[in-house]
């Protein structure tokens, strides 16, 4: 039975769906919501846009590795898969009809997240945040796997919100 909940902070909103308890991730996402709010609103100027939303789903291993197979001709689970709903949103490259913009398919394996977690040795919640963060990167049109320019591009950005996320939760 899948859970369903939507959740919005500022400009950022994201539908979450998942076969497992949405309590799981709710610290995670609020978290993710704030760093992602302050991100968007920052980076980028996107005239007429009150709001991003994201399709979040949370998967099982089995099920990623099918849509992994299925999309990405790789046989093999994976952490997060992103579906960008746009070109490049970076360059400002989108279509749309209504203030609300949405970046696209955000796919997280609930296993995997768990498994990363524990070799990291870092809580659940904050390896959820990293993926949401690496997968809202995806998103927005930035890819690690194009060339080493944009992966240090890319991974200086999630560095920086990864950062956001670790000064929000310090604060009283």
């Amino acid at each position: 039975m899948e859970n369903q909940k939507s959740v919005k902070f500022q400009s950022v909103q994201i539908d979450l769906t998942s076969v497992y308890e949405l309590d799981k991730y709710s610290y995670s996402i609020d978290l993710a919501l704030k760093v992602l709010d302050k991100f968007l609103s920052n980076k980028f100027n996107l005239k007429s846009i009150d709001s991003f939303n994201i399709q979040l789903t949370v998967l099982s291993d089995p099920e990623i590795k099918e849509i992994n197979k299925d999309h990405r001709q790789k046989d093999k689970t994976t952490d997060v898969l992103s579906f960008p709903m746009h070109d490049n949103i970076r360059n400002n490259v989108y279509d749309t009809f209504s203030a609300d913009l949405l970046l696209g398919d955000l796919l997280i394996s609930y296993d995997t997240c768990q498994r990363q977690a524990s070799e990291h040795n870092i809580s659940f919640d904050d390896e959820f945040i990293h993926l949401m963060i690496h997968g809202v990167l995806h998103l927005l049109g930035y890819d690690h796997e194009i060339d080493e320019d944009e992966a240090k591009l890319m991974f200086e950005l999630e560095d920086e919100l990864l950062t956001s996320a670790s000064e929000i939760k310090k604060a009283p």
